[in-house]
């Protein structure tokens, strides 16, 4: 201890470090950034400047505290891009323990590490009779941990009824994993989903942590057809009918329409009389623009339900005869 003027200060020298918490910090997170100080006696006015990466972190705010020193309350201002002032002008006593400072809120907005460093020239602390401080200032680095690549292995076409699985796989170590379905099945601590029955169409989400505890989701969509539909056919029409719909002779897929279509018609003989692609065209009776007596032709139609590239080979093909009328 040195006597000065009467009073005992302490000599050892004061240190300035930042804590930060939490100890992992994940990119998007809001994180809170400490200043303490060791023990120090008989402040009278300081004024402690630091600056940080602005590329990296952002600043929002001095959040409120509870001093354990009386009438000490900083003040703080961001004089600058980057650059943070913290200053106090009092009287203060001996403060035997170390004491939070200020407590500061920033935004992490992008990943890496973001330093946090003191300006030595700009920052003091005085005793009461003027004699400084004898500061040691420490730096800190602050790690921010980027945004994983997360993607979704299998399937995401289904037919009503199938069984999903689905696997999730990461350029991170995966901690644990959620699974929400969009029939509300919920699915816990799995890399992969195996045999589910799938009831309905939806978004799929995936809760995932890794093992610094930083959370990242992601959503994508499942789709479902009804691929066991079948469409009404026909067993007769009638070209002359009164009834329009009954003139020509064409499947009814009603508000289902399906991605892929084609329709041919043979006589007894196996001679393709009539061919379309187009769901809304029909067969009039007619070959080659001249009608066709009565009797019986055959048909077949072949159709898929889910959409081109969906991946799922729901191809269906159903045969039978249709009675032309005249």
């Amino acid at each position: 201890m040195t006597l000065l003027n009467d009073r005992i200060y302490n000599s050892n020298p004061i240190s300035l470090y930042f804590f930060t918490e939490p100890f992992y910090l994940c990119l998007g997170d809001t994180i809170s950034i400490s200043l303490y100080s060791t023990p120090f006696d008989s402040l009278t006015d300081m004024n402690l400047v630091f600056t940080y990466d602005t590329t990296r972190i952002h600043f929002l705010e001095s959040e409120n505290y509870v001093s354990a020193i009386p009438n000490f309350s900083p003040q703080v201002l961001e004089s600058a891009p980057g650059r943070i002032v913290i200053s106090y002008s009092g009287a203060e006593r001996l403060v035997s323990y170390p004491v939070m400072i200020v407590n500061l809120s920033f935004a992490t907005i992008k990943a890496g590490e973001a330093l946090l460093q003191w300006e030595p020239l700009s920052s003091y602390m005085n005793h009461t009779d003027g004699a400084p401080f004898d500061l040691q200032l420490q730096d800190e680095t602050v790690t921010i941990i980027p945004l994983p690549e997360i993607q979704i292995e299998g399937q995401t076409n289904y037919c009503e009824g199938e069984n999903v699985e689905l696997k999730i796989s990461s350029n991170i170590i995966i901690a644990n994993v959620n699974w929400i379905l969009p029939f509300d099945t919920f699915i816990g601590g799995n890399l992969k989903i195996p045999n589910i029955l799938l009831e309905q169409a939806g978004l799929v989400n995936v809760n995932i942590s890794d093992i610094q505890g930083c959370k990242f989701d992601t959503v994508f969509q499942l789709a479902v057809f009804d691929c066991a539909f079948k469409p009404a056919v026909p067993n007769a029409f009638r070209p002359e009918s009164e009834i329009a719909q009954n003139r020509i002779f064409k499947p009814i897929f009603g508000s289902i329409l399906p991605s892929q279509y084609s329709m041919q018609i043979y006589n007894n003989w196996g001679q393709l009389l009539f061919e379309t692609k187009d769901i809304t065209t029909g067969w009039d009776g007619k070959l080659n623009g001249s009608p066709l007596n009565h009797g019986v032709f055959a048909w077949k139609i072949t159709y898929s339900i889910s959409p081109l590239g969906s991946g799922i080979n729901d191809q269906t093909i159903i045969q039978g005869t249709v009675f032309l009328v005249r």
